[in-house]
């Protein structure tokens, strides 16, 4: 399950993010995003939408809220990335959840005043996530004075959770629960530490203990604070604005005894920071006007009148090619003798808005109250089958959904642009007799399979294509996110075994090599003599369709000859100098 994942055991800054080995894959990177943008919908306008609701009372006072919804998508510089290693291979990393906050300020001040507490956002598994949130009154004036004014400033903070390896070391460690509670002790906050407080307890030797010479207390406690989060710890939002990973750590009761094998491989969860101001990306985008198109206002009346508009949104992949329908049922049911029938509507989510509005006509005063039940229509090898998750009580208002509320499991894959430049893929899950394709090429490189949730066992296999030329292999879930050449082990470096036989020829020879693919002034000649008729040479496969060999004998003068046919990567070379010689030029 690791065999995708970064490796924090070291990292690269790029200057627009770190860029991290990929664990088990020598030679292939990781990078992370470097900050966030709002999403655009399909016509270029940024998909950002605040609402003011206002409820005014008979005595004339006005109250209400605001809401929020708007899709944030990670960026990241790949070009940046891979020069940072070297032009090495480079794939997408992706955050697997986190909150947001929204904080506004006056021009010049310091003070910051909280529009958004923290809102936990839920990974689709592709990068891109809708948030949609309840704003106070005062919230969502702030905001809209941001947005249409610009005098006022807006910054959002994300505390986004990046899964991967944890460092190893040549090292067991073992920890007395007591004294790392009495180290960290002065830097708790209401039940809350720092991560960073951790780690500076943990490289303290009346902690830890003491280490071999070679190995840094700070890189072991790293490590160490690694395999402590994921056995008792929880990520929570940071407290204030001390933005920074903070756990809430619960090393249970008496002297606790841990102990870990730091050589082992064992997945961490991290938090990566990044600031960005939404507000400014919008009022950029929007530079040409229209800014009052981002905001509705409504006002409800002072008496209840039983209706209740419920705006309905989903955080789904937006690429998922085998789901024909989704979406959800929400229901009221009879509540005599207000009301004796049952209403039932539909929301049926379109990508990239995954959002629609609805209104229960309930009976004037009817407490609000429905139940919501989603569903999904996708495709099989077996033919078209529609999962529903189990019906869910929702006390009224806005109703926002997350990949979890739905009967599906959602596996994302992504193929880097290197794999796509090789030809079209496509990556088939198997189960149970049932199968489900989703097929990738490049301008198209995100796609979700969308199984029961039940399915089990699961096998994946991705097949590369072009033209008459095809590749199938067998993958592993981990790696669904991340295809990449490496997978293949057709792609790469090759090395071949080649022996002459020289009998009944002459002393010396000498033949050309050159890689399938590459250009005749990439050849390689290797002499071949009596004393030494065996030769190695390696080569690099950029193509895992492509990954064999040519030859040819070495011609100084007149035209060259013709290139042999292509050889298996796989198998020694035996060749014969008197055949070889017999061959008429090209």
């Amino acid at each position: 399950m690791l065999a995708a994942a970064l490796d924090f055991q070291r990292s690269v800054p790029s200057g627009k993010g770190l860029v991290y080995p990929s664990f088990a894959r020598a030679g292939s990177w990781i990078a992370l995003p470097h900050t966030l943008d709002v999403a655009r919908q399909a016509d270029g306008i940024p998909d950002f939408h605040l609402e003011l609701v206002r409820l005014r009372r008979s005595a004339g006072e006005l109250t209400g809220y605001g809401t929020l919804d708007v899709r944030v998508a990670p960026v990241l510089d790949l070009a940046v990335a891979r020069d940072a290693v070297g032009g090495a291979d480079v794939s997408a990393g992706a955050f697997a959840g986190g909150w947001l906050r929204l904080l506004a300020k006056d021009a010049g001040s310091t003070a910051a005043t909280t529009m958004l507490p923290p809102i936990r956002i839920s990974s689709n598994g592709l990068g891109v996530v809708r948030l949609a949130a309840r704003l106070t009154t005062e919230g969502a004036a702030l905001l809209k004075r941001a947005l249409l004014e610009g005098a006022l400033l807006a910054e959002a903070w994300a505390e986004m959770e990046v899964a991967g390896v944890a460092p190893r070391h040549p090292l067991v460690v073992k920890l007395q629960a007591s004294r790392l509670a009495a180290a960290i002790a002065a830097d708790l906050r209401d039940g809350l530490v720092s991560r960073a407080s951790v780690v500076t307890a943990l490289a303290r030797q009346d902690v830890i203990g003491a280490l071999p010479g070679q190995l840094a207390a700070s890189d072991v406690a790293e490590a160490v604070a690694d395999r402590l989060r994921s056995l008792c710890a929880v990520h929570v939002p940071s407290p204030g604005t001390d933005f920074e990973e903070w756990w809430r750590l619960d090393l249970g009761t008496g002297d606790t005894s841990f102990q870990w094998d730091l050589a082992t491989p064992i997945e961490a969860v991290r938090i990566n920071l990044l600031r960005f101001e939404p507000i400014g990306l919008v009022r950029a985008a929007m530079s040409a006007g229209g800014l009052g198109r981002l905001i509705t206002e409504r006002e409800l009346p002072e008496f209840d009148t039983g209706i209740d508009t419920i705006l309905v949104t989903a955080n789904l992949p937006e690429s998922r090619s085998p789901v024909l329908s989704c979406g959800v049922d929400l229901v009221a049911e009879p509540a005599p003798p207000r009301r004796m029938h049952t209403i039932r509507e539909t929301v049926e989510f379109v990508a990239p808005d995954d959002k629609g509005e609805v209104t229960l006509r309930l009976a004037p005063g009817e407490p609000r109250g429905c139940s919501f039940e989603t569903f999904v229509v996708t495709e099989t090898s077996s033919g078209v089958s529609e999962w529903r998750a189990p019906r869910k009580p929702h006390p009224g208002g806005d109703l926002r959904l997350a990949i979890g509320d739905f009967a599906a499991r959602w596996i994302p894959v992504g193929a880097t642009d290197q794999l796509l430049a090789i030809g079209d893929l496509s990556v088939t899950v198997r189960w149970g007799g049932n199968a489900q394709t989703v097929s990738l090429a490049r301008g198209r490189r995100l796609d979700t399979l969308a199984i029961p949730s039940s399915a089990a066992p699961l096998e994946f296999r991705m097949s590369l294509r072009n033209g008459p030329r095809a590749l199938e292999v067998q993958v592993a879930e981990a790696d669904l996110r991340f295809l990449d050449l490496p997978l293949f082990v057709e792609y790469g470096a090759h090395t071949v075994e080649i022996t002459v036989d020289l009998t009944g020829g002459p002393d010396v020879i000498a033949l050309d090599f050159l890689a399938e693919g590459d250009p005749d002034t990439a050849a390689m000649t290797l002499p071949f003599t009596r004393s030494r008729p065996s030769r190695s040479w390696t080569w690099f496969a950029r193509s895992p369709l492509a990954p064999g060999y040519r030859y040819r004998l070495f011609q100084s003068v007149g035209p060259p000859r013709s290139w042999s046919e292509p050889q298996s990567a796989s198998a020694p070379l035996r060749l014969s100098a008197r055949d070889l010689l017999q061959v008429v030029p090209s």
